[in-house]
């Protein structure tokens, strides 16, 4: 089965609901060449017991005897932008695909209205 459909505008896919671009496309490129070493520790951390540990992604303590603390912490914060990139491109494909922007034939006709009524 094809994953275009006539009635779809170029680059989206109906059947796996996506696009072809998508917002923050290259996103993913600021994790490709990220590392951690292999002696890094992961542990549950309660926020509440010690507000001044750094390392700490939700209650996840991240802990490495190779790396400092501040890359490793950098690491972490880089992995949150790129998390919050990833919801933002959820939350802006969901609305182009539940306002029907994605319906070619729903936007001709909106426009051919828009078009008579102007005249």
């Amino acid at each position: 089965k094809e994953l275009y459909h006539d009635n779809s505008l170029p680059g989206y896919m109906p059947l796996r609901g996506d696009f072809d671009y998508e917002y923050c496309n290259d996103a993913e490129l600021i994790l490709a060449d990220m590392e951690f070493s292999n002696d890094i520790s992961i542990k549950q951390h309660n926020k509440n017991e010690d507000k001044n540990i750094e390392n700490v992604y939700g209650n996840v303590l991240f802990d490495s005897k190779h790396e400092h603390s501040a890359e490793v912490q950098l690491k972490l914060n880089v992995i949150d932008i790129y998390n919050r990139k990833l919801v933002e491109r959820e939350k802006r494909k969901q609305f182009v695909i539940e306002t029907g922007l994605v319906d070619l034939r729903k936007q001709q006709q909106l426009e051919r209205s828009l078009k008579s009524s102007s005249h």
